[in-house]
């Protein structure tokens, strides 16, 4: 379980800010930070014109890195 945190905390960028938690928290955190940035990211990619199932679905995967992309 703290491999699958770990992959998920550089997905949701939280490892650049060195947030330190029990596996179980930092998957609840990254899971609910990437569902609430999902509907942002799908916003942004409709609005510039590109497919928005596509960036829904990297918005769910890797958060606030699809929404910078």
């Amino acid at each position: 379980m703290s491999t699958v945190a770990s992959i998920l905390s550089i997905a949701s960028g939280f490892a650049l800010m060195r947030y330190h938690e029990p596996p179980a928290n930092l998957l609840a955190t990254s899971i609910i930070i990437n569902l609430a940035l999902t509907p942002l990211t799908a916003i942004v990619a409709s609005r510039r014109g590109r497919s928005v199932t596509r960036w829904t679905i990297g918005g769910l995967a890797l958060g606030a890195w699809a929404l910078a992309a």
